[in-house]
């Protein structure tokens, strides 16, 4: 009749035997039967979180360093062990957050100097590829429609610029852009709207307001509501020349 002691035994020192051997997965099996045999041996978990960590199974190592310290509380080994592993896998992962983050810089700069270069299609490639480490920057999907714009693909442009809108909705250039492509499409509602959009966010901004008495007076064809927007711009800024230039256009017109 067999002895349940001598079964545990005879797992644990062959598990033992194996790992001193480097036959590691030999070693996992009979440290594993030998737990099976004996479940509250905390000697047992902490020869397997040895195999494990050997074989460069942090996880599966810390899971069997904390069975055995809560199996003995007292098992300094145990201790030692998972603040050891513990501290490893927070260098690690600070150190693969500092390379995500050195490679989205790396990426979004080339994009940024292939649009220099009016390369715009190579510029969205980069962009693109900065999407995929860090799917929420805003600037990246604003850059990608501004592209797209000057590729003259106005769809893409268009769903780029709302995506960026949904990331950031409080990037006035956003909604500046927009506003130029339904301009050029005719769409003189839908620009306004964008454009009284990005003046909420920034009420000092020249152009938008200078864009802002330009779409008012072809949709309205009135002069004094545009003529109001570009004096408020001339106290903004007196040496503001197209807005000088269009105010005296409207006055004559008027």
């Amino acid at each position: 009749m067999k002895i349940f002691k001598s079964d545990f035994e005879k797992h644990y020192e062959l598990g033992l035997a194996c790992h001193n051997e480097n036959k590691f997965d030999e070693a996992i099996k009979e440290l594993k039967l030998a737990s099976e045999i004996k479940p509250n041996d905390d000697g047992v978990y902490f020869a397997l979180g040895n195999v494990y960590n050997v074989k460069g199974m942090q996880k599966e190592a810390l899971d069997c360093y904390k069975k055995s310290l809560q199996l003995n509380p007292n098992c300094t080994k145990s201790k030692y062990m998972i603040k050891l592993l513990s501290n490893e896998s927070a260098t690690k992962s600070e150190t693969n957050k500092n390379e995500t983050m050195e490679e989205i810089s790396s990426t979004y700069k080339l994009g940024v100097e292939c649009a220099k270069k009016d390369m715009f299609e190579d510029a969205i490639m980069a962009w693109e590829k900065t999407l995929k480490l860090f799917p929420n920057f805003a600037k990246a999907y604003y850059n990608i429609g501004v592209a797209n714009f000057k590729l003259n693909k106005i769809d893409e442009a268009l769903r780029h610029l709302n995506q960026a809108k949904a990331f950031d909705p409080g990037y006035e250039e956003i909604y500046f852009c927009l506003g130029i492509i339904y301009y050029e499409q005719n769409k003189i509602n839908e620009a306004i709207k964008e454009w009284e959009k990005a003046k909420e966010i920034n009420p000092l901004n020249e152009k938008i307001l200078c864009n802002l008495a330009v779409a008012y007076f072809e949709l309205e064809k009135k002069s004094n509501k545009s003529i109001t927007i570009l004096q408020e711009v001339l106290k903004i800024n007196p040496s503001y020349e197209l807005a000088r230039e269009n105010l005296q256009k409207l006055v004559i017109h008027k």
